[in-house]
């Protein structure tokens, strides 16, 4: 994962080649002329102030990207944040970077594997086109597309109680009840757990915090429905619990 596509605010000159969310193997790149900057009522209210300084600026914007593979468009708005850039010709200046809040259609995080089963998908969509506004939110749309997923793999979801009534599992006990079948994977479904909580009980979470939930349910995801790496882990399993070669089918 290219962290540095998803940790704004980003210059003008050098945008990110974010993925495209239609064809996934494409770029997208900003459309000549479309970018559109608008300062705000306050923010020029308070150029009279006799301390205005140019950080004190609020601006949004819209913009026009368009995928180099497919040709897909896709709109994005945000705001702007001052930063300090160097210039081959001014030296170090200050120029209004972008933030994006929104894309439509929303920019995946991660690629989304065709196995990975519908309302899986749903959840990581979700979780991607929060990312930009509501980190808390993106990690809870993570935390459920994990719930989503022991569900798909069969990991019970109630349990009798000795009074004979139903109960709902919590996540970990589900994630512990995994665990019987691959405690490796089970422990990374815990480490997701935790930043998903952090996204309902604290907001004490950034940007990296989230970035490492989605690589880590990323894994979760390779390992359990791509065909691929599930025929290398079973080979792996086998050859290792032999210790030597597994007979051909």
């Amino acid at each position: 994962m290219k962290r540095d596509r998803y940790t704004g605010p980003f210059s003008r000159t050098s945008l990110p080649a974010w993925r495209c969310p239609s064809c996934i193997e494409g770029s997208l790149k900003l459309v000549p002329k479309s970018l559109l900057i608008k300062e705000t009522v306050r923010s020029l209210s308070y150029h009279g102030h006799e301390d205005w300084e140019p950080d004190w600026t609020e601006e949004n914007y819209s913009a026009l990207f368009q995928c180099i593979h497919c040709g897909e468009h896709v709109f994005s708005v945000g705001k702007t944040e001052v930063v300090e850039v160097y210039d081959d010709e001014y030296g170090w200046c200050l120029e209004s970077a972008l933030q994006p809040t929104y894309f439509q259609p929303a920019i995946q995080i991660i690629p989304i594997a065709d196995e990975c089963p519908d309302d899986v998908k749903v959840e990581l969509k979700s979780a991607s086109s929060l990312f930009w506004t509501d980190l808390s939110a993106s990690a809870n749309r993570i935390r459920t597309a994990l719930e989503l997923i022991l569900t798909h793999k069969k990991v019970k979801k109630t349990q009798i109680t000795t009074s004979g009534k139903r109960k709902a599992l919590s996540l970990h006990r589900r994630i512990e009840l995994f665990k019987a079948k691959d405690a490796q994977l089970a422990e990374t479904m815990l480490a997701v757990k935790w930043l998903g909580n952090a996204g309902s009980h604290t907001s004490s979470l950034n940007a990296h915090n989230v970035l490492d939930a989605f690589e880590l349910l990323d894994h979760v995801i390779e390992n359990m429905f791509v065909e691929k790496l599930k025929k290398i882990r079973k080979l792996t399993k086998g050859i290792n619990k032999k210790k030597g070669p597994v007979p051909s089918k």
